[in-house]
């Protein structure tokens, strides 16, 4: 802030000096007729570009940080993989075929809003098998080109987590990883359709599928969420969630009704669409 002089203070100034403008008194006066930010800009020895990008980096480190450090507790109609019933229903399920790549390749992931890039991670680094593994911070690349990299900031900063991340942008970023990747979204399959599906991916080696559902329809905390499934027990009629926030969650066994039904939840209010699955195989590396 600039301070005026008093008359009496300016009165014991050289004649010279009271005459003539100062080089700060005229930038002050050209500032005057500009734009508030482009005024006060200079003041502070930044521009717009430095600003903004401090503006993200503090949004993003109190956005993303993980705040939790205990598990929360789990409904009680849900089975933790890792429980004494979790594990006798992983040893009598014939719909696993993926399950011993998926938990060898598996992350949890970084932030409380990639849940959807640390899915994609597990999937794909148990395709590659022997190439270079990804990770959350190498998964945007070249290969994903810098329209998909734009695309990922601007969703990432405005719909983070709190609606979800778009089926269609979830497969767009398999394939550009080299994978074949099909969305479907829940209010166009039914349940029988869902089941089938999901014993028929599960029953094949190289073949996945991330489901993106909505938690509180599963009594869990409140928020859209993206992971992969890794086996189905048909006695019981449930589906295992490989939960990447595992922070938070273990491995779930989920009756499958009640997974189609948070799946089957409005994602995007404008469009009406709904959360769903994408179908993920031969992924093509070279």
């Amino acid at each position: 802030m600039q301070r005026r002089c008093s008359g009496v203070l300016r009165s014991r100034r050289p004649p010279c000096e009271v005459s003539r403008a100062s080089p700060a008194s005229v930038r002050a006066g050209e500032r005057r007729d500009l734009p508030l930010t482009k005024r006060w800009l200079p003041t502070v020895g930044a521009t717009p570009s430095l600003l903004l990008r401090g503006a993200i980096g503090i949004w993003r480190s109190a956005a993303f940080r993980i705040s939790w450090t205990h598990p929360l507790p789990l409904p009680d109609d849900l089975i933790a993989c890792d429980s004494p019933t979790g594990l006798r229903l992983l040893a009598e399920s014939a719909f696993a075929a993926n399950y011993n790549s998926l938990s060898g390749n598996f992350e949890s992931q970084s932030h409380p809003a990639s849940c959807g890039v640390a899915s994609c991670v597990v999937v794909l680094n148990a395709l590659r098998g022997s190439h270079p593994r990804l990770t959350q911070s190498t998964f945007f690349t070249r290969t994903t080109g810098k329209k998909q990299v734009r695309g990922w900031l601007r969703i990432m900063f405005l719909k983070m987590t709190f609606p979800g991340m778009p089926l269609a942008q979830l497969a767009a970023w398999l394939r550009a990883h080299g994978a074949e990747a099909t969305a479907f979204y829940a209010s166009d399959v039914s349940l029988d359709s869902f089941r089938a599906m999901a014993k028929q991916s599960l029953s094949t080696e190289g073949e996945f599928m991330l489901v993106n559902y909505q938690r509180a329809s599963l009594g869990q905390q409140a928020m859209a969420h993206i992971s992969p499934l890794a086996a189905y027990h048909a006695g019981m009629d449930r589906l295992l969630v490989l939960d990447v926030a595992r922070y938070k969650y273990p491995p779930v066994w989920v009756p499958t009704e009640r997974l189609w039904r948070a799946m089957n939840t409005v994602a995007d209010k404008t469009s009406g669409k709904t959360r769903g699955f994408v179908l993920v195989r031969g992924a093509r590396f070279g």
